[in-house]
């Protein structure tokens, strides 16, 4: 039996959660609500397609891949998380809510692959996890071989800034839109650049019409 089975769980948008302990307080209070993270959200579910695939890089709780493959019945969506904490819990939801289209790839994405530590931080949401010679084994994500694997059509990214870093150096040439979550605390100004420079060399155009804010909405002209 794993650890999830035992912790605690909840309902949001219809679907289970488990091992919400790990989440702060105000996001548990807001899913239960159903109001966590609604932009985001609403974006998925406006430029996602059925026959899309979806990769998306950083994936927190799992909400997003969850209200896809649920809601939408999205045959393929791929999930990037660094923190094993949030992973387990991306591994829990899928399978609490019976979602094997939901494929779960813990790590950070990265040039190449390979392994490297990060700190655990106390809010896995919030801070940005750095490297610790006495942190968790984390497993580097090969940008290569995530495009290889998956094909995306759709990115739906929240990245740290070594993983726009990564994007920015090999961009994903079969998107034909992508949703990014971009924060000054979290990307820095060099991945906010990395991350915009990687959109433009994928061969998308920015969408004001459909970004506010921190989110921001690229498409491909038709």
């Amino acid at each position: 039996m794993d650890g999830t089975s035992k912790t605690r769980s909840l309902r949001f948008r219809g679907l289970a959660f488990p091992g919400v302990e790990v989440l702060p307080g105000a996001v548990r209070r807001a899913m239960r609500a159903g109001e966590y993270d609604e932009d985001l959200i609403a974006a998925a579910l406006r430029h996602a397609r059925t026959d899309d695939s979806v990769l998306i890089v950083g994936g927190g709780p799992g909400h997003i891949a969850g209200v896809l493959a649920a809601r939408l019945g999205v045959p393929r969506v791929a999930v990037t998380e660094p923190d094993p904490r949030l992973a387990a819990m991306i591994r829990g939801m899928a399978e609490e809510n019976g979602l094997p289209r939901i494929a779960l790839r813990p790590g950070l994405v990265a040039g190449a692959p390979g392994l490297t530590r990060l700190s655990a931080p106390a809010d896995p949401l919030s801070a940005v996890p750095v490297s610790a010679e006495d942190g968790p084994e984390i497993p580097l994500l090969g940008i290569a071989e995530l495009e290889r694997d998956h094909a995306p059509t759709l990115l739906i990214a929240s990245p740290r800034e070594a993983e726009s870093l990564a994007m920015s150096e090999r961009p994903f040439s079969g998107l034909r839109a992508a949703i990014l979550c971009l924060t000054p605390d979290r990307d820095g100004p060099a991945g906010t650049d990395a991350a915009l420079a990687a959109m433009a060399a994928a061969g998308l155009t920015y969408a004001p019409r459909h970004s506010a804010g921190a989110l921001l909405v690229f498409r491909r002209e038709a």
